[in-house]
């Protein structure tokens, strides 16, 4: 069965990230039809970036945070958060 966009569970959350860890150049992917932006939060719960986004499509950044734990949420165009964070993990540079 296809997917349709929409979770089927409200915590859920349909941002794939890849790869994860990561060190710099990270994709982001989401089918869920009402995304608009992706935040990026640090361990302190400070907003460090955000980007839009469009479902269905593979959205490239570069991403360079002190190596650590940081949170992605997905929101739409009303500010309104959907499903649950994902974690990213920033690798130490080589």
């Amino acid at each position: 069965m296809a997917q349709t966009g929409i979770a089927d569970n409200p915590g859920e959350s349909l941002l794939n990230i890849f790869p994860n860890p990561c060190i710099g150049d990270t994709y982001l992917y989401t089918d869920d039809l009402e995304a608009a932006w992706v935040y990026i939060y640090d361990h302190d719960g400070n907003i460090r970036e955000k980007w839009g986004i469009c479902p269905g499509r593979t959205l490239h950044v570069n991403i360079h945070f002190p190596p650590g734990t940081y949170q992605l949420i997905l929101k739409d165009n009303f500010n309104n958060i959907l499903g649950l964070a994902k974690p990213l993990f920033i690798s130490e540079s080589h």
